[in-house]
C-alpha cells in the first residue's frame, strides 16, 4: 500500500468517526441558525449517537458477507449525501433525520476492520 493512499484511508476513516463528536461543538450554532432551543438542538447530538449505534448493529455485519470494497465505497458516498442533506436541512426535524442516516451509515469503516472477519473466516 502506498503511503499516499495510506493517508487518504486515515484521513477518511478520522473523517467519518469525527463526525460522532462535531456536532457536540456546534450544537448552539445549530440552535442559532435553525432558532431552537438548545435542548432541540441537543437532540442532534443524540441523533449522532444513536445513528452510528444503529449502524454498528446493522450494518456491520455485512462485511462478514459482502466484499469490502464495494461496501465501503457505496456506504461512505451513501454517508457523504447524507451529509450534504444535513446541511442543507431547513429544519431541526430534516436535520435529525439526516444526520441520523449519516452517522447510521458512517459506521462504513468497521465493516473492514479485521476483527469483523476474523470470526466469518473461522467458523
Amino acid at each position: 500500500m502506498s503511503r499516499r493512499l495510506l493517508v487518504l484511508l486515515a484521513l477518511t476513516c478520522g473523517v467519518a468517526v469525527g463526525n460522532i463528536y462535531f456536532p457536540q461543538t456546534t450544537s448552539p450554532l445549530v440552535a442559532a441558525s435553525l432558532h431552537v432551543g438548545a435542548d432541540s438542538a441537543a437532540l442532534v447530538v443524540t441523533a449522532v449517537q444513536f445513528g452510528y449505534a444503529a449502524g454498528i448493529f446493522l450494518l456491520v455485519p455485512l462485511g462478514d458477507r459482502l466484499p469490502h470494497r464495494p461496501l465501503i465505497v457505496t456506504l461512505l458516498g451513501l454517508t457523504g449525501l447524507g451529509l450534504l442533506a444535513a446541511s442543507a436541512a431547513p429544519a431541526v426535524l430534516a436535520l435529525l433525520a439526516a444526520i441520523a442516516l449519516a452517522r447510521h451509515l458512517a459506521s462504513s469503516p468497521a465493516t473492514g476492520h479485521p476483527r469483523t472477519t476474523v470470526a466469518a473466516q473461522h467458523t
